[in-house]
């Protein structure tokens, strides 16, 4: 099993933090993906971080999930960048599981991929979210997991770790999310 964690310019790091650290207890093969040429990531609130890869060397083939965290970066490069929509698409008619946080559903219902589902995210994103999307039913709820259209939504940072987790729960098994849950003390 092989995650894709997408990483840019203004990502909120502890969402991506979250993610990859979870789903690496899960002993998942996760690769963090700069959507630019340049490894190193400036996040937001003064992060800096390395990617494990470029964008000129992904392969979304290599990949069983994508996971987009958000940030304020999601409205400038992750909106603009029009192959990672085309790729995300394809991602969908292949099978492979989606996840986003925070501000990224949006970019979801920009490729139409929340379509006819149920999602959540960050509440400031919510009204593009039901514009963009037809059909949609947009909830409040920490997380939001779509289990036959294979995608998994949720809020902002305060839901990131449950947002792992429900990853887990569904992509890799139940019993190694809920012995992640026991080992950190998540408790929601």
């Amino acid at each position: 099993m092989k995650f894709a964690v997408f990483t840019f310019n203004g990502i909120e790091p502890c969402e991506m933090i979250s993610a990859v650290d979870i789903l690496r207890r899960a002993k998942v093969d996760v690769d963090m993906i700069s959507l630019t040429n340049a490894i190193m990531i400036n996040g937001a609130h003064g992060f800096t971080f390395r990617a494990d890869i470029t964008w000129e060397d992904f392969n979304g083939n290599d990949y069983d999930a994508f996971v987009v965290p958000g940030g304020p970066g999601t409205f400038s490069v992750v909106a603009e960048h029009e192959i990672l929509h085309e790729e995300l698409k394809r991602a969908k008619e292949r099978g492979v599981w989606i996840c986003a946080v925070c501000a990224a559903p949006m970019i979801l219902a920009r490729c139409g991929l929340l379509d006819n589902l149920s999602c959540t995210s960050w509440p400031g994103v919510e009204d593009e979210i039901i514009s963009a999307a037809d059909n949609v039913t947009y909830k409040t709820d920490n997380v939001v997991v779509e289990i036959e259209a294979k995608i998994i939504t949720s809020r902002a940072l305060g839901t990131s770790v449950e947002w792992a987790l429900e990853m887990v729960r569904h992509i890799v098994s139940a019993e190694v999310s809920d012995n992640i849950r026991d080992s950190v003390c998540f408790t929601y």
